[in-house]
This record gives C-alpha cells, structure tokens and sequence, in this order.
C-alpha cells in the first residue's frame, strides 16, 4: 500500500502569545467598536495558517469568520473583501430560521436598497434579501461612498446577532479601494467588529492605510523547540527527532514555508523514510546533510523549482503571470504551448508541492489533472520565485498570450483581460493595428471599473489606454483618446491625485475643441483646486472658463452691480408660479449642462470664499434654467434663490422657492440632489416658518438619506446643521457630545463639514467643563482653533471664521462672562455673512444685545444695536413665533430693566419664560429667570430673586452647562446648599433625538459612549438631591 506523503500544511505548533492577543481582541471588540489587529511577518513565516487557525477556533463560538485574501495583480476592485463579504452571507444564511430572518429583517431595514448597491460585490444578497429598491444613479464619489457604506451597514448588522472577525490576508497587495474601505471602517468602529490584517514586513505601512488605531503583531520565525513538535506531529518522534531539528532550524530559519519545501525534498531524496502505514517515519541523516543548503529563502525556492526540467520551469514561470487561480485553458494560453506540454509542467509542480489543486468551489483536493479543475502556486512567493525565472520579455509576452485569450472570453473576464493587455500589449510595434483594440479593451473595463466605484483601477486603465494608442493618440484614435483623458482626470480628481489631475487635463486642453467637453475639463479642474484648499484659485479659474464660453461673471462685484442682479432676478422670478418652474422642460444640450453644474459648484464655494459673488452666480443659474429647461442642479438653483431671498429679508419668497425646491428634488432624475437641497432648505429657510424642533427628525432622516446614497459632504453640512439646530433648542450637552461622535466618523473625509462637527461638539464641550480653557476651542474633539483658523484666513473660509467668532462670543456668554461676550460681538459680526439666513444668526444678536446691554446701558452703540435685535427678532417671530417671540419678549424685557422700566421689565419677561416653556426651550427660559431676578433684585423682593435663580440654576444643571452653574454657585454661594430635585429633562428627549439614525453602527457607538463617559441612561434625567 502507498504510504501518503507526510504534509505539515495547516498545522500550527506554539503561536500561543499571539493567539491569545487575538482572543483578546475579540473579546475587546465584544465590547467596543473600532477593533483592528495587524499581523506582520517575512513572507512564508505563517501567517495565513495562523490566521486560518483562529477562524477555525472562534467560528466554533458562533462567531462569524469572514475571510478574504488579496491577491498580487488581482484584476477586480474590492476582490478580497467580496470574498469576505460572501463568507459572511453564507454563515449567517446557514444559522437557525429565527436568527437567519431577524437578521434579513435588520438589513432590509438598514437600507432596502443594500442587495442592489452591493449586487457586484455579494449577489447572493439578492436572492437573500429578495426584490430591492432600485438604485439611483448618483455623481462617483458619491457612488464610492455609498458602496463603503453599504459594505459596513452588512458588517455592522450582522455585528448585532454574532461577532465579526473581518480577516483580510496579504494586505500589501490590497487594492486602494479596499485599504479606503477598510480604513473607513475603523473609523466608523461598528461594535463586536474586529478587523485582522496580515502584511509583509516592510511591504505595507499601516499608518499611511489609515490603520492608525491598530494593533501590530510581529510573527516570529519558529524555535527550534516548535520545529520539533511540528516535524514530531507528521513524522513521529525518535532519537534522531532532536538532531533533524536542529539542521531544520539551520536551512530554513524557522520560517514554515521552507520548513515545508525541506520536508517534501527530505521525502523525495530519501532522508525521510517512511516505515509502515501508521507514518511513523526514520531519518537518513547523511541524506539529509547532503541537501545543499541555501542562503536565503529566495535561494531555497531558486533551488527547489531547480529540480524542475528547464521546460517545465518556464512554463511554471509563465503561468506565474496570470496571477491567482487558473485551469487548463489559461495555462497552455499563458505558456504558449500544447495543452499537454502545459499539463506535464502542472504535474511536475504539484509532485514537488509547488502547485494545488482546487475544485469547483475552492477546495483543496488531491493531484490531479481535469478541465474543470482549477489551479494555483502554493504560496505567492513560490509565484513570485517562478516568474523571476524569465526574462522580462519573456514576462511581457505571457502577459501578451494571456491578454489575447481573455479577451476572446468577453465580459466576464474583461478585468484580467485588461490587466495583461495593459502590460503585454506594450511589447507590440507602435504602428500596430492591435494596440487601438486593446485600447477599447482597457476604456470598456475602466468604464465599469468606475461604475463599481473603484477609481484607482479606473485610472490605470485609462492611463494603459493611452499608453497603448502611443505619442501621436489624437490622430491614431481621435474619440477614444479623449474618453481615456477625460475618464482619467475624472479618477485622477477621485482618488486625489491632483499633480496628476491638471498633468492630464494640460495635456487634452490644447487637442479638446468641443465647448462641452472644455467647460468639463475646466469643472474637473475647478473642483480638484477646491479639493485641495485652494479655494480662491479655483474661483478665478471657473469664472474665466463660463466667461470663455459666452457666460461672464464679474470677478469683484460691488453693491451696484449686485443690486441690479438682485432687481432683475426678483422682477424676472414674479412672472413665475411655482407650478409653472417645475413643469420646465428637462434640458439635454451638453453645453447648458456643463455650464449649470459649474456655475452651481461655484456658488456653494462662493458663499464661503467669495459673498459678493453670491447673487451674481445665483441670477446666472436661474437665467440658464429659465431660458433652457431643468438639469440635475436644478433643485439646489431654486433653494439658491430662496436662500438669497433670506438675505435680502422676502422670508415669504424664500419659502416659496426652497419648497418649490424640495420638491423638485423628490421627483425621478433629480434625487441625487435631495441631500444637498435639504440642507439649504433647513439650514438656511424653514426654521423662519417652522418650529426648528419640528425638522430635527427630517434632518436626522436627510443626514441618512445622503449617507446612503455617497453623499458625504452633503451628510456632512447636514450633520453640522443638525448638530447646530440640537443646540439651539437646548439639549443637554452630554447628548450633543454623543450625537456628535456618532456623526462625525461618517463625514470625516469631508474637511469643512468635519471642522464645523468638531467645532460644534467642541464647544459643548468646553460648556461641560471638558477642557483646559473655556474660551478656547481645542481638545478631546480634534478641533483647534489655533491651527484651524490660520488656515481659513489665509484662504478666506468665511464659513468657518464666522463659526469660529460665534462661538467664541457663545463661550463667554453662556458661562456668566457678559464682558466678554460684549468684546467678541464686534468680531462676530464682521463675519455676518457667513451665519446670514441660519437659525443662529439671531440668536448671535441676541448675546450681543444682552451682553452689550449689561456691560453698556447708556452707550449709544447699544441701543442702535438693540434697536436692530428687536426689529429682526419681530420680524422673524411674525413668521415662526414657536422659534423667536422668547427671545424677542427677553430681549425687550432686559431692554426695558436697565432703562428703569421694571412692570414692563417683569412682564415681558414673564411672557419669555412662558413662551420658552410652551415651545420647549430651555436656554432661552433658564436665561430669562435669570434676568428676572435680576429686576426682582433691583426692586427688592428677595424671595422672587432666589426662586428665579434656582430655577435657572435647575436647568444649566439639567442641560450639563458646567461653566453656568459654576458662574451662579461662584455668585451666589447659597444655591449649592438648596434642594435641587426636580422631575423630566429639559431638551429634546434623547430617544427622539437618536431614534432610526441608522448611520452603520451609530446607535451602538452612542451606547458605548454613554458607558465610556461614565453617564447615567439619561442624561436629561433627574438630579439627585444634595
């Protein structure tokens, strides 16, 4: 009987240090989010069996293993994680009835959409989950963000019914996508998720990855003690056991890959012997010894792959180059020979165990040669060693064969296909007909590339395409060349590669005689000067390129000009009902097309870098609607004109248009554009005819909206707006913090809606006493001021220095320093433009006037600005009383104190407190008890003066307002030693302020947050008598 080779594959011996570092990251990410373990090693030192082995052992304790490897030219975007994603799907779909459907329930309800977004990725999630919303199209970075963010909606809510352990092998040939993807979810940090990466040492940086928060493991190769228990475990022991182990320790280093080749050489050389069927074995050590030993591992596998025929190296070296798995037909294309001469050279590979066998469904199984088997090397560097074997032309023309046998394939193989003609055409003459139909090859396949939103792979497909076309592409192949530069400026743009992005765009220019197509070149160059803060070049750089093309803008408009744009817009926009605007015909000339979308893209830019251009930009848009029908900007074009009709006061027009904006946004062909048409509508219209608190559930539900659909930066703004609007309503702190930090993760990669987040969370946080100085906007949040401010002067991010100067008058003001609030509103101010039209806008001139009116009474500058508050705070209440009629009657009742008026005093202010307790808004009523007592201290009834300041002082300590109650305990020691008992919370009550803000993972990291800051269920609730 044949006595079975001896294997040590798959076996792991010691490792016990790092495999308790792994169980002990599980159990870590059992209990918080954001969990990731690299494990480093020289190649073949056993980090894939490690890995493997522990998915063994933690998928025993109904954990789900989701396991993919990346592989050295793997063709498709995302190939690792796919493969991962599908492990997943298929262990959650083999789990009991009751599990498997809540499960289904908990996706659907994330999205109804996820089967579709991930279809490429995991299509078995369709046949899972059943029909699926349809998916709308969306711009490309949108579509990029909402595949990361359907990936980790999958991830997240599998999370909560069994851990995830997402093991991701060979890191450092991971596509860029992947290393976005998976750096996003680190920082999303779903709980119960732990990420295992395995890498190179020395060929990945985990840093540069975004793998900044991850632990490293450093694998080791194996003692010699290890190496006798290993060779114990497949030979048996003897005496000669601890001799072989030493010269195995001295040809291989310990590193299990060669510890393996050595095994199978001993077998083949008769230095292990095998003595019956039970593979109890003896060693020859004189056969052993005359093994030739080799230097370094690279050698060692030189040596092995030596025992080949030369015929049989040169194929294995071919097929090397196609690069992952494959059959019969690939390995006679890759080596340009007979079936049978291919076949021969596979045998000879896998008696030396240097080439597998797999089944249909990826399953190791024994030798043998069969059409509907496939085929690999057995480890990446046995590949890498094989193909170093041929020249480089020999190299270029596999990739060529390859190339031309894939391509015969069609679709289904277009990314390989692309990615050997890509190298192998190259090795063609320039004149060959050839080249231009490899070149369709490589647009057809960065086409789809993009549409699965992997912008890297699609940028070096087009860059393949117009290296094969040659130096003289635009006379070769005029049309496909200007795709290629126009998709490759397009995935420069996306993927950041700015010096590349205007290279490119150089380059076309002078050869692109299309209007169109030059005002999308200009777009492209306009928004990677945006990406990367050069704001004000990427201004100039648009308004000369729409004045280029018969559209000009003034480049400095003054208010004369501005004026005569504002009349004949209003005059122009009269004529115009609101049904009559939306049943505009939708515009297809590629020209207008071009124009609208940059003209809309500089006015979002100009509101911050530019105001005066605002209006200029907004008439230009609405003329080009009027005269030409609606594009897909349209919806934002109407919610610029109802947000420029803010600022000129028409609240009643502005409402009219950002409705009318809105709702074009919900019809088919504009819905991509509903996050961004959202928050201009709710940030800058709705609050003057509706309570801000009736629109935080919409806000919530927009902020999802657009992170579903990719919308990051339009999630962004939103979140901010939301974070913004949650404060003005009086939240407790705690909640704003932890809202906060639910948001954030998500719109981390957008820069100013990031800063604006972190701004907001931290000043609540500087509120709560969480900081080193109140008045200063730096700490736990990674905001700060002292390097963020700079930056926005220099740029002149009106946006984020009005910001800045708001909350700095906030800081002083709601922590009892009215002297300060008093000095930091004249800095506020200068920086109007940027708050104008926001439900912030008045209250900043309400501090303002009460700081000014405390500080200086009798100056005139005072009362003109109290004149002003009063008549934007009537004019603001006549339409949204709910929101502004507190503020209007505090204002006028400390007005009427300090100018000795204390009946009118009391009873406007009695009517503030009354009207912020009807409309829930408990800032406004703790700040009007406060001036209450303070006329009840001018006329001398104590006993009202304390029940005001207590109640004040009740809910600062209700809403976390460390520095408030510290202010009053400093002014008025007695209120420490009160009873301070009181029932419900002030605020928005958290489970409305959290509830379906299904943001992949938020509602857990919201819960973590409450148990890492040590808070109580809720936060609002009541405060323990003292």
């Amino acid at each position: 009987m044949t006595v079975p080779l001896l294997d040590i594959d798959g076996l792991v011996v010691g490792r016990h240090r790092e495999l308790a570092e792994l169980r002990a990251a599980v159990e870590a990410a059992e209990r918080t989010g954001g969990s990731c373990v690299l494990l480093g090693g020289v190649p073949g030192v056993g980090k894939s069996t490690l890995i493997q082995k522990f998915g063994a052992e933690i998928g025993s304790r109904n954990c789900v293993f989701a396991y993919g490897r990346c592989r050295e030219g793997a063709p498709a975007p995302y190939s690792a994680i796919g493969e991962a994603l599908r492990t997943l799907v298929a262990a959650m779909d083999t789990t009991g009835p009751a599990e498997r459907d809540r499960w289904r329930t908990t996706l659907t309800n994330a999205s109804s959409s996820l089967p579709g977004v991930l279809a490429e990725l995991v299509p078995e999630l369709t046949d899972l989950l059943g029909s699926t919303a349809p998916v709308p199209d969306v711009a490309a970075a949108d579509a990029r963000h909402r595949l990361h963010r359907a990936v980790i909606q999958l991830v997240s809510a599998t999370a909560q019914y069994r851990t995830v352990v997402l093991a991701v092998d060979d890191l450092h040939w991971a596509d860029r996508d992947s290393l976005l993807l998976l750096s996003e979810m680190l920082a999303v940090a779903p709980r119960n998720v732990l990420v295992v990466g395995t890498y190179r040492s020395g060929e990945f940086d985990a840093a540069a990855a975004g793998f900044v928060a991850s632990e490293t493991l450093e694998l080791l190769p194996m003692p010699r003690a290890d190496i006798e228990a290993l060779l114990a475990g497949v030979a048996g022991t003897g005496d000669e056991l601890n001799t072989v182990a030493v010269e195995f320790e001295r040809r291989t280093g310990g590193n299990p890959l060669q510890i393996r080749q050595l095994l199978h050489r001993a077998q083949r050389d008769g230095a292990l012997i095998p003595l019956n069927e039970t593979h109890s074995a003896g060693w020859d050590l004189r056969v052993l010894a005359s093994i030739e030993v080799s230097a370094t591992e690279a050698e060692f596998l030189t040596n092995h792959l030596g025992l080949l025929r030369p015929i049989d190296r040169t194929v294995l070296g071919a097929l090397a180059c196609i690069g992952g798995e494959f059959d019969l037909a690939d390995a006679a294309a890759a080596a340009g020979q007979p079936i049978e001469v291919a076949t021969r050279a596979l045998w000879s590979g896998m008696e030396l165990h240097l080439v597998e066998v797999l089944d249909q469904d990826g399953r190791r199984i024994a030798n043998t040669i069969r059409r509907d088997a496939r085929y690999r090397f057995s480890h990446d560097r046995v590949a890498e060693t094989a193909r170093l074997g041929l020249t480089a032309a020999d190299r270029d023309a596999a990739h060529l064969r390859l190339g031309r046998h894939l391509v015969a394939q069609g679709e289904p193989r277009l990314f390989e296909a692309a990615r050997h003609v890509g190298i192998g055409g190259r090795c063609l003459a320039e004149d060959d007909g050839e080249r231009i139909g490899f070149a369709d090859v490589l647009w057809q396949a960065a086409a789809r590339a993009r549409a699965q939103a992997s912008f890297p792979l699609a940028l070096t497909y087009c860059r393949d395409g117009l290296d094969l076309l040659g130096a003289d592409r635009w006379r070769v192949d005029r049309e496909r060349t200007r795709e290629l530069y126009l998709g490759a400026a397009d995935a420069a743009l996306l993927v950041g590669d700015f010096p590349l992005l205007h290279r490119l765009l150089d380059e076309a220019a002078p050869h692109v005689d299309e209007p169109a197509d030059q005002l999308r070149l200009a777009y492209l160059g306009v928004k990677g000067l945006f990406a990367a803060d050069r704001p004000q070049e990427a201004m100039d750089a648009g308004l000369q390129a729409l004045a280029d093309h018969g559209e000009p803008i003034p480049t400095d408009a003054g208010k004369p000009r501005m004026a005569n744009a504002v009349l004949r817009m209003r005059w122009a926009m009269s004529r115009w009902t609101t049904a009559k605007l939306l049943a505009l015909p939708a515009c297809d000339d590629p020209l207008v097309v071009q124009k609208q979308r940059l003209a809309v893209a500089l006015s979002h830019e100009s509101y911050n870098v530019r105001p005066n251009l605002f209006p200029l930009l907004v008439r230009k848009q609405l003329d080009l609607m009027l005269a030409h029908g609606h594009t897909r900007p349209s919806p934002r074009v109407l919610t610029n004109y109802g947000l420029l009709l803010v600022i000129l006061g028409d609240l009643s027009g502005a409402q009219r248009f950002g409705e009318a904006g809105m709702e074009l946004a919900q019809r088919p062909g504009y819905q991509d554009t509903r996050p961004e048409t959202t928050f201009y509508f709710h940030n800058f219209i709705r609050h003057w005819r509706h309570p801000v608190r009736s629109g935080l559930a919409e806000l919530r539900g927009a902020v999802v909206t657009a992170l579903n659909q990719g919308d990051r930066e339009s999630a962004g703004f939103l979140a901010a707006t939301l974070l913004s609007q949650t404060f003005w309503v009086g939240t407790p702190l705690a909640d704003i913090d932890m809202l906060a930090r639910s948001l954030i993760p998500d719109v981390r990669s957008m820069p100013v809606p990031n800063r604006l987040c972190q701004a907001m969370q931290q000043m609540a946080l500087n509120l709560m006493g969480r900081c080193d100085d109140v008045y200063l906007l730096a700490g736990e949040s990674g905001y700060d001021e002292r390097e963020v401010l700079p930056a926005a002067r220099r740029e002149g991010e009106e946006v984020i220095l009005s910001q800045a100067a708001i909350m700095k008058q906030g800081l002083h003001f709601w922590s009892g320093d009215l002297a300060g609030a008093h000095a930091a509103t004249d800095e506020a101010m200068s920086h109007d433009f940027g708050m104008v039209g926001t439900a912030i806008a008045p209250l900043v001139h309400m501090i303002g006037a009460l700081s000014m009116i405390a500080q200086a009474p009798r100056d005139r500058a005072t009362a003109h600005f109290v004149r002003k508050t009063l008549d934007m705070h009537r004019k603001a209440a006549e339409g949204s009383p709910e929101n502004y009629s507190a503020a209007l009657a505090l204002i006028e009742g400390a007005w009427a104190r300090v100018r000795g008026k204390h009946d009118t005093a009391e009873r406007h202010l009695h009517r503030a407190i009354q009207l912020a307790e009807d409309n829930h808004l408990p800032m406004m009523s703790a700040r009007a008890h406060e001036e209450a007592a303070a006329v009840y201290a001018e006329t001398g009834r104590t006993a009202f003066r304390d029940h005001m300041l207590h109640s004040a002082y009740q809910t600062w300590l209700r809403l976390g307002v460390t520095v408030r109650t510290d202010w009053l305990a400093r002014n008025h020691p007695w209120l420490l030693g009160r009873e301070l008992v009181h029932s419900g919370a002030g605020g928005v009550d958290r489970g409305e302020l959290f509830d379906d803000v299904s943001l992949g993972g938020v509602g857990q990291r919201v819960a973590v947050g409450c148990r890492h800051h040590g808070l109580p269920p809720r936060v609002g609730g009541a405060v323990p008598s003292r």
